[in-house]
């Protein structure tokens, strides 16, 4: 079983939108994509992390309006700050990764 991380620069890494890969849909049925083609579950992940920010900062926005209990507020900051702590550390990681097209592990 091999694990590839295939887009490792942030310009080439799928940025919503903006770089769709070609090989997205290569395999056939086109279902067995979403776990079998590298692309595709990598793609999926970004696009997820991307909603999952927005849903977060947004939830945020709203709650700082609300009268809520001070336990809720401090429960919103701590999921606003745990989400942006996992972008920086993947933001952080990406610096390292510079220069590297594709990596595998096998197992």
């Amino acid at each position: 079983v091999c694990v590839c991380v295939v887009c490792q620069k942030l310009p080439e890494a799928c940025i919503l939108f903006a770089r769709i890969p070609e090989d997205l849909l290569r395999l056939e049925p086109k279902i067995s994509n979403f776990f079998n083609n590298a692309t595709t579950v990598q793609f999926d992940h970004r696009i997820m992390a991307y909603i999952t920010t927005g849903a977060v900062a947004t939830t945020w926005l709203l709650a700082r309006r609300l009268p809520l209990h001070p336990q809720a507020h401090l429960a919103v900051n701590t999921m606003l700050g745990v989400v942006f702590a996992q972008v920086e550390k993947s933001s952080f990681e990406k610096s390292f990764e510079e220069g590297k097209e594709r990596v595998c592990v096998c197992v």
